[in-house]
């Protein structure tokens, strides 16, 4: 998913997409001669989906709940709302209603799809396994059209394409 065209940054013209070798096979390149002259080469990856796919942190301010597990307790410090319940003494918060059921029965769910799939994972890459599982959840029992057109929906929606570089500045 990449943007149909791109503007120079430089010149503002249209750039021209060009095989390559590397990584991304292709970029786009503004080359100009004469008293404005000027190659200017952009990935591909500039702008589009690849740019921005990974999973972000919560926000601070960001309410957690969890159980009173002690690598927990520095969350209230680092900015979130921490709801905890006390397993020991209750799976239900009495006051505040906060559980962690359906966490714990997600966990349990995610746990038995990777043993499924098989043990070999790449290191550091869980939250690609984790976002993987999500996605392929919300669309059970659904045709392989609808997913394959979801999907594009939303990368496009998520990671709409640039067309040209942002105006430093704004």
């Amino acid at each position: 998913m990449i943007a149909k065209e791109y503007a120079c940054p430089t010149c503002g013209e249209k750039m021209v997409l060009t095989e390559r070798d590397g990584s991304d096979d292709y970029s786009w390149v503004c080359r100009k001669f004469g008293v404005n002259a000027h190659h200017f080469r952009r990935t591909v990856r500039k702008g589009s989906w690849f740019d921005e796919s990974k999973l972000s942190t919560p926000e601070p301010g960001s309410t957690v709940l969890s159980d009173c597990w002690g690598s927990y307790n520095g969350l209230t410090a680092e900015g979130y709302l921490h709801n905890t319940v006390n397993h020991s003494k209750n799976f239900k918060d009495p006051v505040k209603g906060v559980h962690t059921n359906g966490i714990e029965g997600t966990w349990s769910a995610i746990k038995a799809d990777f043993r499924k799939q098989g043990t070999k994972k790449v290191f550091g890459q869980f939250d690609t396994y984790l976002a993987e599982y999500m996605w392929r959840r919300s669309f059970r029992g659904a045709s392989m059209k609808s997913i394959f057109l979801s999907f594009i929906r939303g990368i496009t929606k998520l990671y709409p394409p640039q067309t040209q570089d942002p105006v430093p500045g704004k």
